[in-house]
């Protein structure tokens, strides 16, 4: 990860380039009612990402192996944008 460690300071984490050799999503994330909160949003900008995604049967209904690109950016006020694509050559696999 390449990444710009002083913007910390301003509340925004900023990754130039973030290479990931293994993701496992083992199950969708368990929300908990919104409580009081003291601490101000982060923003969080991340210019190139890659990396290999597999999600579990209790992630996504079955299981899938995506090698993945992304780009996000998303605001501390909730406004985001973004895009993922699959590399060509991306594999799912079902069993």
């Amino acid at each position: 990860m390449t990444w710009r460690y002083g913007e910390l300071f301003l509340r925004r984490f900023h990754a130039d380039r973030i290479e990931v050799q293994n993701l496992r999503l083992l199950h969708r994330p368990t929300l908990a009612p919104k409580g009081k909160g003291g601490g101000r949003a982060v923003s969080i900008h991340i210019d190139e990402a890659h990396g290999q995604v597999e999600m579990l049967p209790a992630f996504s209904q079955r299981r899938g192996v995506y090698d993945l690109d992304l780009y996000l950016a998303a605001t501390a006020g909730g406004g985001r944008m973004g895009r993922s694509a699959p590399r060509a050559g991306s594999t799912r696999a079902t069993t």
